[in-house]
């Protein structure tokens, strides 16, 4: 993957963490002025994890040269239940697994084929030799 392109999908992650990082900001003052102190703790947790990856994101975006894009990927949205609060969280969470999984599938190259060790065919030593367990006997077949 070239450069520009990967410096476009960091800068892509950083927004969905930035985007993360306020949505869980919000969710914490939501579920606060609901009087859940508890779960508005652990989306502050959630807020902090967030924020961390987008500081990595950054680090490596100008570290490659690249001009980091602060912005939302889409703006926080003020849930109206917990239910609702939590699909979108989830959708949210997956939608971002999906983007990487994507992302690492278009790095992917297939694995060079080795034909040899130490100048040795693999299919005479595969033929000469069985497989053994440590510890165990070579078989005599």
């Amino acid at each position: 993957m070239e450069q520009k392109q990967t410096i476009r999908n960091l800068n892509t992650a950083l927004q969905m963490e930035i985007t993360a990082t306020h949505q869980y900001q919000l969710h914490a003052q939501v579920l606060d002025d609901w009087g859940l102190p508890g779960l508005a703790e652990m989306m502050r947790q959630e807020q902090a994890e967030e924020t961390e990856h987008s500081d990595r994101f950054l680090d490596r975006i100008l570290f490659l040269g690249g001009e980091p894009e602060v912005a939302f990927e889409k703006a926080p949205v003020r849930a109206t239940s917990l239910r609702e609060m939590f699909e979108a969280d989830l959708k949210d969470e997956e939608n971002a697994i999906r983007f990487y999984t994507n992302i690492q599938r278009r790095r992917r190259k297939p694995a060079p084929k080795v034909t040899s060790v130490r100048g040795c065919s693999l299919s005479r030593l595969c033929s000469t030799r069985k497989a053994t367990r440590p510890g165990s006997r070579p078989s005599s077949t």
